[in-house]
């Protein structure tokens, strides 16, 4: 009989976040135990995320988040399908939020970039929710995911997939 096993992760971390001003300096490490490969089995990888954020414009943020993801004991044959890591991942993350009309309808548009110079791939993510009124608001949106120009990058797959999305939400 096929019975389904997850790996068990054992994970510890410590944040902080230190306000000056307008600005919001912020700081990530966590540790994650187990992590489960399938070319090797289990590792240890380390994730350290550094971010800044600015509130000093009107009904706007502006935010900054760049991480590092480093697993330790890392084996060449982890490279390739059907793991594709890497000893040491950069992400980066730009994100821009706005409150229009009276803060009833919300923007946002969002830039991941995987890699030092995006050879593994970015992810784009434009979009907009509207309050309709208390409890009910509808959102759309598109998200593009763009290949990298690395042969092994990880968005290669979804290169030809983006998306448009539409929501209505009722929260009661």
């Amino acid at each position: 009989a096929f019975r389904m096993q997850h790996a068990r992760v054992l994970l510890g971390g410590v944040g902080g976040d230190y306000a000056i001003g307008s600005w919001l300096a912020k700081a990530e490490l966590a540790v994650l135990d187990g992590v489960d490969f399938a070319t090797t089995g289990k590792k240890t990888r380390i994730d350290a995320m550094l971010g800044l954020e600015y509130y000093g414009f009107v009904e706007n943020t502006i935010a900054l988040e760049i991480v590092n993801r480093h697993i330790d004991d890392f084996e060449g044959s982890m490279r390739g399908f059907p793991d594709f890591a890497q000893r040491d991942s950069l992400e980066t993350a730009l994100r821009w939020s706005a409150d229009w009309w009276n803060a009833r309808l919300h923007t946002t548009a969002l830039a991941i970039v995987l890699g030092e110079k995006a050879q593994d791939g970015s992810v784009l993510r434009f979009s907009g929710d509207y309050d309709i009124r208390d409890g009910l608001s509808a959102g759309a949106g598109i998200q593009i995911f763009l290949a990298g120009g690395d042969a092994n990058g990880l968005l290669d797959p979804f290169d030809q997939n983006d998306r448009i999305f539409l929501r209505i939400k009722y929260s009661f």
